[in-house]
């Protein structure tokens, strides 16, 4: 946020250098996670990074919100039901 990018690629191209960085790598690339377009970077400016807990805690993240829209979508049916049945009742008391 602090520089502006002409495109999505600069920003890919800027990361690519920091993880080819002469002396160590200051960014990882993260496994993609299910629903995202582009990969993830972390820095490793307080040390290495546990690649695989990042995927499993994203995974988990992913599966609590598929449930969390599954939950949701069970509570919008049940509501459009009821307003259905209400919008019945209101024009059986129209003449």
């Amino acid at each position: 946020r602090l520089h502006e990018f002409a495109d999505n690629n600069a920003v890919v191209e800027a990361l690519t250098a920091l993880i080819e960085h002469e002396n160590d790598p200051l960014v990882t690339q993260l496994p993609r996670t299910p629903g995202r377009k582009d990969s993830e970077y972390m820095h490793l400016f307080a040390g290495p990074i546990d690649v695989d807990a990042h995927a499993e805690k994203a995974a988990a993240s992913m599966a609590d919100k598929s449930s969390s829209s599954n939950d949701t979508l069970d509570e919008l049916v049940q509501r459009v039901s009821e307003l259905e049945a209400e919008v019945e009742k209101l024009k059986n008391l129209l003449p």
